[in-house]
């Protein structure tokens, strides 16, 4: 790999973890406001999780990987099925310690969940949904 080409790399996975910070804020911060209204943990994490994952979705097609060549519909398709493993690999990672871990802050958990995921949302999103279409 050429000091280029991990110099771009870096550059998109401090972008990538910005607005991962950006999105992790929206979920986490959407999650308490619901929990604090009455909605139990799980159920104000299926809420908040998909408003992170579309503000992830505008911010990295604008700010990090750009857009891709394909037609705006593949590229959501693409994405929504990355962002659907990760938020499952996420959302399992709170589940099991919401009821495993007696206690546990459910910001904690989330964060926990939030973290582990971020390379399925990575490298998906970098080369399956961003990423250039291949020469047939």
């Amino acid at each position: 790999m050429s000091r280029e080409t991990l110099l771009d790399q870096l550059g998109k996975l401090r972008r990538f973890i910005l607005v991962g910070l950006i999105a992790a804020g929206v979920d986490i911060g959407g999650m308490q406001a619901l929990i604090l209204a009455g909605l139990d943990p799980l159920a104000a994490r299926a809420i908040s999780l998909p408003v992170a994952m579309l503000t992830a979705f505008i911010l990295n097609r604008a700010y990090t990987f750009g857009a891709s060549h394909r037609s705006p519909g593949e590229e959501m398709l693409r994405y929504g099925l990355v962002n659907a493993a990760s938020a499952a690999t996420s959302y399992a990672i709170f589940a099991g310690l919401i009821e495993l871990v007696p206690g546990i802050v459910p910001a904690l958990a989330a964060a926990v969940g939030l973290g582990l995921s971020m390379w399925v949302s990575f490298f998906g999103a970098q080369f399956f949904a961003f990423g250039k279409r291949r020469q047939a």
